[in-house]
């Protein structure tokens, strides 16, 4: 925690005002050259990009305290997946089509879990499925109900991941080779693997039928869920 508080306090000042005033050489610099306009522009990137770094870590931080300190309890996954939805980005929420189980009411499925982690979870795999995503193409949200557990899936029109990087894409600041040109660090599925685990849930990835990827979290079900103990939120 005070580490997260240092990084955020001593990098983040600096790094805004650097940023502000290569910008502002930039927008003045009428007698520059094209080469120091070219070095100008790449010292505003590296500027961005440490920026960006800076952000990650104390993401990564701050989840690594959070999941200290989880409470778990019985949540109803229909109200999960709406208050996920509702977060994100306005642009992004006509892409997302719900799928929801065949046969269950979703308002009577309950898993054993915390709420924000859940959110923080499903949050960063529908913003990476929109981000790996062609604009124009779907990114599904559904889930089965088995006996003892929940699994959610967010599945995505990209890429894919392949087999021998479906592992290695859920540690810190490592993407796969086909994020090459697309922004983040590799701080997002790593956040997911550091919340879901102490909650006994665990997240994996699986080629998706026809292209693209599947990605999956599961989550201990409620035995006995309690009726109307959980009504949608509004």
């Amino acid at each position: 925690q005070q580490f997260a508080s240092s990084v955020s306090h001593e990098l983040r000042n600096p790094l805004t005002i650097m940023g502000g005033y290569t910008r502002r050489l930039t927008r003045r610099g009428d007698n520059l050259t094209d080469d120091q306009r070219r070095q100008l522009q790449i010292v505003e990137d590296e500027i961005r990009r440490l920026g960006q770094l800076v952000s990650d870590l104390v993401t990564i931080t701050r989840a690594e305290i959070s999941a200290q300190n989880l409470a778990c309890q019985p949540l109803c996954i229909a109200d999960l997946v709406r208050q996920a939805m509702a977060l994100v980005e306005p642009s992004e929420q006509q892409r997302i089509v719900l799928i929801p189980p065949e046969g269950v009411d979703p308002n009577s499925i309950e898993v054993v879990a915390d709420r924000d982690a859940v959110l923080q979870c499903l949050l960063n795999l529908i913003n990476n499925a929109c981000l790996y995503s062609p604009a124009a193409s779907p990114v599904e949200i559904g889930y089965l109900c088995q006996s003892d557990q929940v699994v959610f899936q967010v599945r995505d029109h990209g890429p894919g991941v392949p087999s021998e990087e479906q592992e290695l894409v859920f540690e810190r600041f490592r993407r796969g080779r086909n994020s090459a040109g697309l922004a983040g660090s590799g701080i997002g599925l790593a956040v997911v693997q550091t919340l879901i685990n102490p909650m006994g849930g665990r997240v994996s990835i699986e080629d998706a039928e026809g292209g693209g990827a599947v990605f999956l979290l599961r989550f201990r079900r409620c035995a006995f869920p309690a009726p109307g103990a959980h009504p949608p939120h509004h």
